[in-house]
């Protein structure tokens, strides 16, 4: 086919030199870089039998003003239109499921998207630093949009979506109008925590929300106490990492506490865990430095990776009944701790699960469970304790 290298119906590499190409019929996939950098194309026409287009099939063509997406489409593949900086308009028909990673990144001139329902997830910076991009709105099928999506869409300031979009991953508006000119302290979307923008010391999260997205709170931003309010059931991946609150508390609703969730929160000496919840994230509390004591409630079942890493100051700790397995690294680099109660279902302590810890340490637990196995085989002291935990 004249201006086109194809082999088994997919267009290997486009040879044309004009403004305007026009793929022919019959050809089903735009393969890798297919399209890469032709900076002279200004339009494509695509044919209706054309399933899929591959990773950066037509990044870098940067006088690219327009092209149709036909209803054949089934898969986008990452960065496929990667900073085409002259597209206005792009239409994703209904039979595109995922809008995959940095698939319009760097698309500044892009001011109009049309989302078809059909669509159910927006990856990671799909959207990223699409300068002119001023409103979005999410088709009702949307389940979550991932990190990034919109960061440094600057002229972003309306957002509109159906009340089941729950699901936002890290720094979704960060660079937005959206965050930027927001009036309140709290920026809310269908239950969901998505940012803190105020400068309060003391910040008490308002009625309402159910969960606590990625990153709602700066680093940068000085807070001495924090108020999780009741309703709360989920506490989001990085939610308050690098938090510099001295003080926490949660209500007794929450289920899920996410990975780095309160990572690096140097302030906080002792935070109480409720007994709802059932699933702690890995790194959760790492690098807490002043940490010195903590209850894991009956309903976790797993210490995951990482979880009280460099917790320096952490001294004493309860392992509910329910832990079945202590991962690696879980209490790596704790160098005070002194006591830990291990409960009678825990079967599993992962070799490095306390590396860098000094020893000996004081293992409670019940006579002949893995905990005792555990403490003799590793050169900790066990003492028997009826219920494995302090009395």
């Amino acid at each position: 086919m004249e201006n086109y290298k194809v082999q088994e119906q997919k267009v290997i590499k486009y040879i044309g030199n004009g403004k305007h190409a026009s793929v022919p019929e019959g050809i089903t996939r735009i393969g890798w870089e297919a399209f890469f950098g032709c900076t002279e194309l200004v339009s494509i026409s695509l044919p209706d039998t054309i399933t899929h287009i591959d990773d950066h099939a037509f990044s870098h063509c940067t006088n690219l003003i327009s092209i149709n997406l036909p209803e054949s489409l089934l898969t986008l593949a990452p960065n496929c239109f990667e900073s085409c900086c002259s597209l206005t308009e792009i239409f994703i028909p209904p039979s595109i499921e995922t809008i995959p990673v940095l698939a319009f990144k760097n698309c500044t001139n892009l001011t109009s998207v049309h989302m078809m329902n059909g669509l159910q997830s927006i990856g990671f910076a799909a959207f990223a630093n699409c300068s002119s991009l001023v409103t979005v709105n999410i088709p009702d099928s949307v389940m979550g949009i991932e990190s990034s999506a919109f960061e440094d869409c600057n002229s972003l300031q309306t957002f509109i979506c159906a009340p089941g979009l729950t699901e936002f991953g890290m720094d979704v508006f960060s660079g937005t109008a959206l965050l930027q000119n927001h009036p309140e302290d709290f920026l809310n979307i269908n239950g969901t925590l998505i940012r803190y923008l105020g400068d309060k010391p003391a910040v008490n999260i308002p009625e309402g929300i159910r969960k606590i997205g990625s990153r709602v709170i700066g680093n940068t931003q000085q807070i001495c106490t924090l108020t999780i309010p009741e309703g709360v059931t989920e506490i989001g991946d990085w939610a308050f990492s690098g938090c510099s609150a001295s003080s926490v508390s949660l209500p007794d609703c929450v289920i899920k506490i996410g990975a780095y969730a309160f990572s690096d929160c140097k302030g906080i000496d002792e935070i109480h865990l409720p007994t709802s919840l059932i699933g702690i994230g890995y790194s959760a509390f790492t690098n807490c430095t002043n940490l010195r004591s903590i209850t894991i409630p009956n309903g976790v079942k797993e210490l995951k990776q990482g979880i009280f890493s460099d917790c320096r100051s952490l001294e004493h700790v309860v392992i509910g009944s329910s832990v079945r397995a202590i991962q690696m690294n879980v209490f790596e680099n704790c160098i005070h701790l002194r006591t830990i109660s291990i409960g009678e279902q825990t079967k599993k302590i992962a070799m490095l699960a306390f590396s860098g810890v000094q020893k000996p340490i004081t293992i409670l637990g019940v006579s002949g469970s893995f905990a005792e196995e555990f403490s003799f085989r590793h050169g900790h002291v066990f003492k028997s304790c009826p219920t494995g935990k302090p009395t």
